[in-house]
């Protein structure tokens, strides 16, 4: 098995990373690992993995929250990025959206309205054993790209946190 698409997948990710930072820095819209997209700065933590939970409170402690999304333009923007930094073969990561408090009545996280109809992976949400309340969304790479599905909380996956600029 080859290592160079490893090589390529790696060197392509650093370079696009510092590509972002030098905009974020010229342009000082947003800080220093986010990046802008419409009217919010958006962290994608591909480094390390955590539970929904640490995930959120990760966010919080760096002045955001999970990820909520409220139009398809930033579903394509998200999962185009989740398939450039992410080296995870489900290229799944957390965003906000839960039903921890009531099954079936989805919330985000950061408290904003559900305006949005998410379109969910095919079979999902599932719910599966009963056991699944939180919402990761699909990177460009997955068979169901820019799609959602329901996992289980304590599962570490990367994450996206979004603040305001």
């Amino acid at each position: 098995k080859s290592m160079f698409p490893n090589i390529f997948s790696f060197l392509s990710k650093i370079l696009y990373k510092n590509f972002l930072n030098i905009i974020a820095k010229h342009y000082k819209y947003c800080d220093e690992g986010y990046t802008l997209f419409e009217d919010s700065c958006y962290l994608f933590e591909s480094d390390f993995y955590k539970s929904w939970h640490e995930a959120k409170q990760y966010c919080i402690s760096h002045g955001g929250n999970l990820a909520s999304v409220h139009n398809q333009q930033t579903v394509g923007f998200l999962a185009g990025l989740v398939f450039v930094f992410v080296a995870h073969t489900a290229r799944a990561s957390w965003v906000g959206l839960n039903d921890i408090e009531e099954e079936g009545n989805y919330v985000w996280s950061d408290g904003s309205p559900n305006d949005f109809l998410v379109t969910w992976a095919p079979g999902q949400p599932d719910n599966w054993q009963d056991d699944e309340d939180c919402i990761q969304l699909y990177g460009a790479d997955n068979n169901s790209p820019g799609y959602f599905n329901d996992q289980n909380c304590n599962t570490a996956y990367p994450f996206i946190c979004k603040k305001g600029k």
